[in-house]
């Protein structure tokens, strides 16, 4: 099945089912699904950290000191951040 542009954006704004979280795994390519699969509290923290090390610098200095999403994503961003490099 096949989704539109804006499909996987306003999936990932309500509680995604198993066939929905399907769909957003085949448009991880692009980065704006990434970050809202991120910054999506409902979304699995396995996932989530997972993730993580796609964002770029900018957002993920915003989502380690984010209190919406779950403990251990902020804390993961945090500890990417305090690589040297980053």
């Amino acid at each position: 099945m096949r989704v539109g542009p804006d499909r996987p954006e306003r999936l990932r704004r309500g509680r995604p089912q198993r066939r929905e979280a399907q769909v957003l795994v085949e448009d991880l390519e692009r980065y704006q699904v990434v970050s809202n699969l991120v910054r999506n509290p409902r979304c699995p923290i396995a996932i989530s950290l997972g993730l993580v090390p796609r964002l770029n610098p900018r957002e993920m200095k915003a989502l380690a000191v984010d209190r919406n999403v779950p403990e251990a994503v902020r804390k993961h961003a945090q500890k990417f951040i305090r690589q040297p490099g980053r």
